[in-house]
């Protein structure tokens, strides 16, 4: 156990892997949040528009937050 904490490079790898997992799992939450508040929101309108607005705003939205988690993994990783 202490041969990986000894090992610096080890060390960012494994905190950068359980900085994405944590924004993966966060994903969800987020995800949920938002289908309820913008359903809630959206169905008071006539419109369609903001209806697609939602879907393609939570169809990018894993990508967009493991590109923020590995973004922040790379920045710890950089600045130790």
């Amino acid at each position: 156990m202490q041969q990986w904490a000894a090992n610096p490079q080890v060390f960012h790898l494994i905190v950068g892997a359980a900085i994405v997992a944590v924004f993966w799992i966060l994903t969800g939450a987020v995800r949920r949040a938002l289908m309820i508040l913008g359903r809630r929101v959206f169905a008071r309108t006539e419109t369609v528009l903001d209806d697609r607005i939602l879907e393609v705003a939570l169809s990018v939205l894993r990508p967009l937050m493991i590109a923020i988690g590995v973004r922040i993994a790379v920045g710890d990783y950089h600045h130790p």
